[in-house]
């Protein structure tokens, strides 16, 4: 249940209402958009400061040495930053017609064959995709020269990092504080925690819908 690398969902076909569709969008980041992985001023080098030593906490947490934890926060956040560069800026996502790119399964596999995109979709029970939406195929192609530059081990620590941090607020105290403390604290600057009862409830509300 966690999206990684990039979000991938279906949906109603935007241009065609009766049909539904296999959507690919841009993703991959922990921090809230391209920006923050290449802006130089005060407040944006002091965020990113702090994802690096919020990601290494949460390493350690889940039961990693600190050295071990800090090598692997510095190779996470290269990683996103490397994938960040792609990213389209957060106007130009609102351009609902240079985001609908169908493509065949093929053509998918193609422009990006670091992903077995037919195993991925069987393994969410999708046996007959003919088109998808690849919101940012520049993007896709840019993920795809990632991939196969990364190490197997640097793509696990990722993908762990990823785990944890999505399900953080589910696990227990230390975790859920060390969440607060940066998404919560230092980016939207909310200094206190909503109160247990409130995040059940909302949680209770989101899943019903």
């Amino acid at each position: 249940g966690v999206d990684v690398f990039f979000f991938f969902f279906v949906r109603q076909d935007e241009k065609i209402s009766s049909q539904m569709i296999v959507a690919l969008m841009q993703g991959g980041l922990g921090l809230p958009e391209r920006d923050y992985y290449s802006n130089t001023d005060t407040r944006t080098l002091e965020i990113r400061s702090a994802y690096q030593q919020h990601i290494q906490n949460m390493l350690v947490l889940a039961g990693e040495k600190s050295e071990v934890a800090k090598l692997k926060s510095q190779n996470i956040i290269a990683l996103e930053t490397s994938i960040a560069k792609a990213c389209r800026k957060m106007e130009a996502l609102r351009d609902p017609f240079k985001n609908y790119n169908k493509l065949t399964l093929a053509q998918v596999e193609k422009l990006v064959p670091a992903v077995k995109w037919t195993k991925l979709f069987t393994g969410f029970g999708l046996q007959q995709v003919d088109t998808i939406n690849m919101g940012q195929p520049e993007f896709f192609k840019n993920l795809n020269t990632v991939l196969n530059q990364t190490s197997m081990e640097d793509v696990k620590a990722y993908l762990s990092w990823n785990l944890i941090s999505n399900y953080a607020s589910y696990l227990s105290k230390d975790f859920e504080y060390e969440d607060f403390l940066f998404y919560t604290q230092k980016l939207s600057g909310n200094k206190e925690q909503k109160p247990r009862w409130q995040k059940v409830v909302e949680t209770t509300d989101k899943a019903l819908g």
